[in-house]
């Protein structure tokens, strides 16, 4: 785990060992390490007076205490939760410093679990449940991974481990996080935002079906702040396009903690969402289609009357550079295909005719498989569409522009969209895991994009 602005404090001189008795009422039992530094200590022990088990996590500096004490109230917030791991309470010593009682959960953690996406659907539903709660207080966990879940007896998901809990009122404080789980503004040490702990779900659900986060194994932390995602092929198609809205680098763009239960659930059960299940989405593929119906009609008359109808009010619409999404702004889907003239499949809807801008056919999609490795170079012009069926989490990519400087390109699939513009030689990230390279640009209304994952 990272931590920032970390402010060292006197460490208690007390130390413990196993069976000790502490408080007159609980007896150590066995040491499970230290938390996120070593002046937290981690015990299961027994409660002679309530005679259970329990959990003991005992801060040893004035940061560790401070931390334990946030950690306290938010748990304080969430009693009764059904997927949190109940705190019975608090004592304090000035010899042993600031103890926390937590209910012992038997099931461990989902650390080192490998599991269908399914099973790893409902786990993650249940903890999303938690951080709806959460939010609504004004709270982020900022550190929602594997070993921070344990299973109860009857394989139920609870929360644990509240120390990196921050408060949105904007009171400081210390932030930290696991990089391999992170969300970019987390790992910037900017503001965590609700959206924040949407990620790092996203990134636990990930780990439980491939095995690892989805990050390359080096250099986790840099990647972490550009908001880099590797998603694996390991994911099925649905859990996939799932992920790649979760994932995104702009928190703007991930569904909220109640929309992602609503998804995870849904996969969960087997079942397949709907198009558009994030309402910012289904509002920007409604706007964009509107668009598009009335370019169709502007070209249907272009090509009956031989050029535009009334030029100066009903021109086709065009696409806006500044409404294409680069890495970290919020991107404009492009609508579902609609009908093109079977004498250019591929021609942009209301182009002018084909006699006049020629665009290419969509490559056969037995060439893309090359593509994924930014090897294959494909010739695109604008209104382009390329079939990809979900593979890295996008059904669809659309050339939406094609200038003497740039291309502008759209991406999207069930569960949200993305879009680049950029001049060649620049790699856009167009969805979370998703990129396009624009290799050239011809000068005649085509251009050369490889298509690769990132």
């Amino acid at each position: 785990m990272v931590q920032g602005d970390a402010v060292e404090g006197d460490a208690v001189e007390g130390n413990v060992v196993k069976g000790d008795e502490v408080f007159d009422r609980y007896e150590l039992r066995e040491k499970l390490g230290a938390g996120s530094d070593t002046a937290v200590e981690v015990w299961t022990a027994f409660d002679r007076v309530m005679a259970r088990d329990v959990v003991l996590k005992r801060g040893r500096d004035e940061r560790a205490i401070r931390r334990l004490k946030a950690a306290s109230r938010a748990m304080a917030e969430l009693k009764d939760h059904p997927h949190v791991a109940e705190l019975y309470g608090t004592e304090e010593s000035p010899v042993t410093g600031f103890w926390q009682v937590i209910e012992h959960v038997p099931g461990g953690s989902l650390e080192l679990r490998l599991v269908s996406p399914e099973q790893a659907a409902r786990w993650c539903a249940q903890i999303a449940a938690v951080l709806v709660r959460l939010h609504t207080v004004q709270l982020v966990h900022c550190d929602v991974k594997p070993s921070n879940v344990v299973l109860t007896a009857e394989e139920n998901a609870k929360l644990i481990d509240f120390d990196s809990v921050c408060s949105l009122s904007g009171d400081g404080g210390t932030i930290s996080f696991t990089p391999e789980f992170a969300a970019r503004e987390v790992a910037r040490y900017s503001a965590p935002c609700p959206r924040s702990d949407v990620f790092s779900l996203a990134a636990t659900f990930h780990t439980l079906v491939a095995g690892t986060p989805p990050r390359l194994s080096h250099s986790p932390r840099s990647q972490a702040e550009q908001g880099r995602v590797v998603i694996d092929d390991r994911i099925p198609r649905r859990p996939r396009r799932m992920l790649a809205a979760m994932l995104a680098a702009d928190p703007e763009l991930r569904p909220d903690a109640a929309g992602a239960r609503r998804v995870l659930e849904r996969v969960a059960a087997g079942g397949r969402l709907p198009l558009g299940w994030r309402p910012d989405v289904r509002r920007r593929l409604l706007r964009t289609g509107a668009v598009a119906v009335l370019s169709a009609l502007s070209g249907v008359l272009s090509l009956l009357l031989g050029g535009p109808w009334n030029e100066e009010t009903a021109r086709s619409p065009e696409p806006r550079e500044d409404t294409a999404a680069t890495s970290g702004s919020d991107p404009t889907p492009s609508a579902p295909p609609l009908p093109t003239p079977a004498a250019s499949p591929s021609a942009s809807v209301g182009s002018p005719p084909p006699s006049t801008v020629e665009s290419p056919d969509p490559p056969e999609l037995s060439r893309l498989d090359a593509c994924f490795d930014g090897t294959c170079e494909v010739t695109v012009a604008e209104g382009t569409r390329i079939q990809l069926d979900g593979r890295y989490g996008v059904d669809e990519v659309l050339v939406t522009a094609v200038t003497p400087t740039s291309v502008n390109v759209s991406a999207w699939s069930d569960y949200g969209g993305g879009g680049g513009i950029g001049p060649a030689g620049q790699t856009l990230t167009v969805m979370a895991g998703f990129g396009v390279r624009v290799v050239s640009l011809g000068g005649d209304g085509t251009a050369v994009i490889a298509l690769m994952p990132l």
